[in-house]
């Protein structure tokens, strides 16, 4: 049987986290971050810059054999 929600403590929000973290530990949850963040848009990316490359034939491609 469910509990009533009245007897389950509420969680404190995100904000309310983040503003008791220290300093240091909220500059390195920003590093963190900023870290994935670059990997998903390198990542994502890197296939795009081949195909565009695929598309364009390049000299040596269309050099005659």
């Amino acid at each position: 049987m469910a509990m009533p929600s009245s007897r389950i403590p509420s969680e404190p929000s995100s904000a309310q986290v983040w503003c008791q973290l220290d300093a240091a530990l909220r500059q390195q949850a920003i590093a963190a971050v900023a870290q994935m963040a670059f990997n998903l848009v390198k990542t994502q990316s890197a296939p795009s810059q081949q195909e565009s490359e695929d598309d364009y034939p390049t000299q040596l491609d269309q050099a005659p054999q």
